[in-house]
């Protein structure tokens, strides 16, 4: 477990992926951010990065090489020509199985992984004041490949994230851990990377592994108005419950959209929500619990005041968000839980 501890640790981008490294800078950032009054600006939730040479070493056959079958396949899929669909859904179903014997034939090293991930968050989380039952803990098993997050492709929605796994539960950890290696090969991925003329080689999968924040509002911040483009503006939307609102676009309605002015500081309130529901954990599946939004019980929807505060001080996070990451426009990623703490999730150069 040596390589688990040194890329946590120490991390190395090319190692763990963006998303993982930026989480981890984060954390740090979140630390550093505590205030004269012992309040820290912003939290960042408990997690651990399983690297991506655990999956390759797995992989590997007696003679240190790929497994072969597993290199052929991979060999087949780029040669394939991109309208070829039916083709890529042979190769494909292929290599998912081929890929899917080999991680059943190394069961033990996953079981192995899967422990040590269990102990290292479940060590943070005894810390925490917030969240100190470790049955009830959720994470959140996600992608943190070489495609996702980069300065030209952030790569959003190409592989799979397993939300709602319960910290306690060591086979629904290594399911969650198997089937995100997988989602390398997701038709998606597949035709993205051809598209982009990226060789299915070179496309790697490390895993970040993050405490799921019980969210009663979420949000997305854009360090730099991404509609006009106004280095002076941070641009913030918000909605009820998880982020799979705002990420998703997949609900009618609009979020809260709030304009704050890095030199006044001043908010401009743009938008009210109009969401007719929200996304919440649930703990009985693997999917988000749908509730209906009584606007009439939320503070700042009845207060403007309040919602303008909200906005100031989401602003000020992402500044410091933008200056630790050496001024380059970040795409923010969070939410507020019950306690009325704000936590950053991800945070990646704008696209």
């Amino acid at each position: 477990m040596d390589l688990l501890k040194l890329s946590n640790s120490k991390p190395v981008k090319e190692e763990v992926g963006s998303k993982s490294f930026n989480s981890l800078i984060l954390q740090q950032l979140s630390q550093e951010s505590k205030e004269a009054d012992g309040e820290f600006l912003f939290m960042a939730p408990q997690q651990f990065s399983i690297p991506m040479s655990v999956p390759m070493k797995l992989v590997l056959g007696p003679n240190g090489q790929v497994d072969g079958e597993v290199a052929r396949l991979q060999g087949l899929l780029d040669q394939c020509a991109n309208d070829d669909l039916s083709r890529m859904d042979e190769l494909r179903g292929q290599l998912l199985k081929r890929l899917s014997e080999v991680y059943g034939q190394m069961d033990q090293e996953i079981d192995e992984i899967a422990k040590y991930v269990q102990e290292q968050i479940s060590e943070q989380v005894k810390g925490d004041e917030v969240q100190q039952n470790l049955n009830d803990c959720l994470l959140a098993v996600r992608s943190s490949s070489t495609l996702e997050d980069l300065d030209k492709m952030a790569g959003a929605g190409l592989f799979d994230s397993i939300l709602n796994v319960k910290l306690s539960d060591r086979s629904q950890m290594k399911k969650a851990i198997t089937e995100v290696w997988l989602s390398l090969f997701n038709k998606r991925a597949i035709i993205s990377r051809k598209q982009n003329g990226i060789a299915s080689c070179r496309a790697q999968m490390a895993i970040l592994v993050q405490r799921m924040i019980d969210s009663e509002i979420s949000f997305i911040i854009h360090s730099v108005n991404p509609i006009t483009d106004d280095p002076s503006q941070v641009y913030i939307e918000l909605a009820i419950g998880q982020g799979e609102t705002l990420a998703s676009a997949n609900q009618s309605g609009t979020p809260y959209r709030l304009i704050f002015d890095k030199k006044t500081g001043k908010v401009q309130v743009v938008a009210f929500a109009s969401y007719s529901y929200g996304l919440f954990a649930n703990q009985l599946s693997r999917g988000l619990a749908k509730r209906c939004v009584d606007y009439s019980q939320i503070p700042f929807h009845k207060n403007p005041a309040d919602l303008m505060s909200l906005g100031a001080h989401l602003g000020e996070v992402a500044c410091l968000i933008e200056k630790r990451f050496g001024g380059e426009p970040q795409d923010i990623e969070g939410c507020i839980d019950g306690a009325n703490e704000t936590y950053i999730v991800q945070s990646r150069n704008q696209v």
